[in-house]
Parts: structure tokens; sequence; C-alpha cells
């Protein structure tokens, strides 16, 4: 917490790792487990440590770096979703492929999408993938622009 400094342990993929020299180590996702609300509006800080072990005594140990992120508000919409009814099914996409540098006009054909002013189509199913705005024509159509790609993928 940045106003009292006290250790929240509530961080998921911030397990201890060995480091040896030259190692290059990247944290792929870490997750903090509790919002700001839950801890009385607080403002988070990740505190990332390399120490020196000593052998035969793994308690004991010598911080010889440490360095904190700026503050950050953690917070999650997940209290605010509601289950809304089937998912989306895709039927048809019309055109089926469009330019890499992105810009396709598509009509996409399917059933169960919910019409709201927030629509969104994600192109791919990795993490950081594109996500651009749709409009719901009917109840069975949606439209929006295909984003530039570097690769062939999928709605």
């Amino acid at each position: 917490r940045c106003d009292t400094m006290e250790i929240i342990n509530k961080l998921q993929g911030g397990d201890q790792l060995t480091v040896r020299a030259n190692d290059i180590i990247e944290f792929k996702r870490l997750k903090i487990q509790v919002t700001s609300q839950q801890e009385r509006g607080t403002l988070f800080q990740l505190c990332f440590q390399l120490r020196r072990y000593y052998p035969n005594d793994p308690n004991n140990f010598e911080t010889l770096f440490q360095t904190f992120t700026n503050p950050v508000k953690t917070h999650s919409h997940s209290t605010q979703l509601k289950t809304v009814g089937p998912e989306p099914e895709i039927i048809e996409i019309i055109p089926a492929a469009g330019l890499f540098s992105g810009g396709t006009r598509l009509c996409i054909i399917g059933s169960n999408f919910i019409n709201s002013t927030n629509l969104r189509v994600k192109f791919g199913d990795e993490y950081d993938a594109p996500i651009v705005a749709a409009n719901l024509h009917g109840s069975r159509t949606l439209i929006c622009n295909q984003p530039p790609r570097n690769t062939i993928g999928i709605v």
C-alpha cells in the first residue's frame, strides 16, 4: 500500500525466481488479486527486489537492490458484469479476408448479439489481440472495420 507501506500478499505470478549472472527475467503477466476499493481506496506499488540468499539458510538473505513502481489504482469490472444469455455465435464474416493494412469493412452474421452502444470485436485469441468498435444492424449482424494485422488470424 502506498499510504501505509503495508505489504499485501495478493499478487499472482510474482513467485520468487532464481536469477543467475546475465539472466533476463520477463514477467508475462502479474495479477493483483485485491482492488483499491477493497483496501479502503489505497493505491498500490509493486516492489521488485534482488536478493542474495546464503547457503543452507533460506531465511537468511541480503537485499542487493530494490525498486518500486509508480503508484497504481487497481479495480475490477467483474462486480458490474451480469449474465445476459448465451454466448454470441459467428456464422459468417463477409468478406472472408481483409488487407494486412486494415480498414476493410466487415459484416459479421451470427446470433446472440446484444444491442449495446459499447459493442467490440476481438481479432484473435491472444491476450493483446486488437479490439475494434462495432455496430449492431438488426439482431444478427455486426458491422466493423478490420484492424491492421501482421499475421493471419481469427475473429
